[in-house]
C-alpha cells in the first residue's frame, strides 16, 4: 500500500487557480503510460508546498467563515452540495448509527473543515485521512482530534473501525494523480469492505477514451508538471459496478470543465 500512498500529490483546484491567476492550467500531450508522462514531469517539492498548506488550514480551523482548497484560502465557503446530499442519502439508506469515513488523499482535512456545520448533524463518526507521511505528521501535530484522525498506513487506519460502523470511502480530486488508480481503488475496497463510495472532482474525457497527460500549473500558484489521468466514464463505472451499484452521478461543485474533459462525481452503494 505504501507505493500509492507515496504517489499522492497535492491536487489542483482548477476553478480557484484560474480565478486567482487569470491563467488556465494546461494539459499537455497524450502519453501511452503514466511512466512515460512522469519522465517528462517536473514534479513538486512537498517541503515547499506543506508550510503554505499548514498555515491555510490553521486559519480555517480557527475561523469557520473561511475555507481552504488545495492550499488556496477563501473568505467565503462554497459547499459541495452534490457530495453532501449523497452522503446524507447514503446515511439514511443504511440507517447509519455509527460512521467511519476514510478520506483518501484528504490533505490536512480540507473537506472536513469546509463542511463542519453539516457534519455536526451526522450520527457519531470519525473522519480518517490516509495520506503521505509528511502530511500525516503535520496533521497529527496540529489538527488531530478524537473526530479527525490522520493515518499513514492501512493498518493504522483500519484500527479505528468499530464493529458497528458503516464505512464510506471519499475520493475527491485524487484518483487522477495516482499511477495505478484502478488497482489502488481495488485494494482499498478489498481491505475496508466499504458500504459506499463517494467520488468527486474527477476528470472524465469527452471522447469516452482514457488519456494520460501532463498537468501544468502556473508558477503564480506552484510551478509544476505532474502526470494526470483523464478517465473513460464507461470503463470507470463498469469497474466499480463489479461490487457496487451506481446511486448517483453529478457535476463537481468547483472544478471547471475543459475542452477535453468534464469534472464529475459519483456515489456507489454496496450491492449490484
Amino acid at each position: 500500500m505504501k507505493h500509492f500512498i507515496k504517489s499522492l500529490i497535492p491536487p489542483i483546484a482548477l476553478g480557484a487557480i484560474n480565478k486567482l491567476t487569470g491563467r488556465s492550467i494546461q494539459w499537455i500531450g497524450d502519453f501511452q503510460t503514466f511512466q512515460e508522462a512522469h519522465s517528462q514531469a517536473k514534479g513538486y517539492d512537498p517541503d515547499l508546498y506543506l508550510p503554505k498548506l499548514i498555515e491555510a488550514i490553521k486559519i480555517v480551523r480557527d475561523d469557520e467563515s473561511k475555507c481552504e482548497r488545495d492550499s488556496v484560502l477563501f473568505d467565503k465557503i462554497t459547499y459541495p452540495y452534490p457530495l453532501l446530499s449523497n452522503l446524507f442519502a447514503i446515511i439514511s439508506h443504511f440507517q447509519v448509527k455509527s460512521l467511519y469515513i476514510l478520506d483518501f488523499g484528504g490533505s490536512l482535512g480540507s473537506l472536513y473543515f469546509q463542511n463542519r456545520k453539516f457534519l455536526r448533524t451526522l450520527p457519531p463518526f470519525t473522519w480518517n485521512i490516509l495520506e503521505q507521511e509528511k502530511i500525516i505528521r503535520a496533521g497529527k501535530e496540529f489538527f488531530q482530534t478524537q473526530e479527525l484522525l490522520f493515518h499513514s498506513n492501512l493498518q493504522e487506519a483500519k484500527s479505528h473501525i468499530k464493529p458497528q460502523d458503516s464505512k464510506i470511502l471519499i475520493l475527491s480530486s485524487v484518483l487522477q494523480y495516482l499511477e495505478n488508480p484502478y488497482q489502488t481503488l481495488s485494494e482499498l475496497i478489498q481491505e475496508f469492505q466499504f458500504d459506499a463510495i463517494l467520488i468527486d472532482r474527477t476528470p472524465f474525457s469527452k471522447d469516452e477514451t482514457h488519456h494520460i497527460v501532463l498537468q501544468k500549473v502556473p508558477k503564480e500558484i506552484y510551478q509544476t508538471q505532474v502526470p494526470f489521468h483523464i478517465f473513460s466514464k464507461r470503463v470507470f463505472i463498469e469497474n466499480l459496478s463489479k461490487s457496487f451499484k451506481l446511486f448517483d452521478e453529478f457535476e463537481s461543485y468547483c472544478d471547471a470543465h475543459t475542452s477535453r474533459f468534464n469534472s464529475l462525481g459519483f456515489s456507489f452503494i454496496k450491492g449490484r
